[in-house]
């Protein structure tokens, strides 16, 4: 949008999976330092959050077999905020006919905020 582009619902989910990522880390994609041509946020994320976001409900299930609980609670809260993850990085994927629709979105979305009830 900013370089002259024509608005397309593609660049709003683009915007929107940014949005999300923003959110959950707390790392802004223009102003953070870090992000250069080399390395943006999805990148970042990709390799340095979501694994261990993955990695902590695998130790989780671990744990889980031992005892019960706070920690499966946990467990559930760790592998939602992962898929939330997932679905960030799937909107804000370079290529816009690689995203996905909003009303493919949603859905994931409510089943996420439905797997922790």
């Amino acid at each position: 949008y900013g370089m002259g582009g024509k608005p397309t619902t593609q660049g709003d989910v683009y915007s929107y999976g940014i949005l999300l990522l923003d959110l959950f880390t707390g790392k802004r994609l223009t102003t953070h330092e870090m992000f250069s041509a080399d390395l943006n946020l999805q990148k970042w994320v990709r390799e340095r959050i979501l694994g261990k976001i993955l990695q902590i409900v695998q130790d989780e299930a671990r744990m889980n077999v031992m005892h019960c609980g706070e920690i499966a609670i946990q467990e559930k809260q760790i592998a939602c905020l992962a898929a939330v993850i997932e679905v960030a990085l799937s909107c804000a994927v370079e290529c816009a006919q690689d995203r996905m629709s909003m009303r493919m979105i949603l859905p994931k979305l409510k089943r996420i905020r439905d797997s922790l009830a």
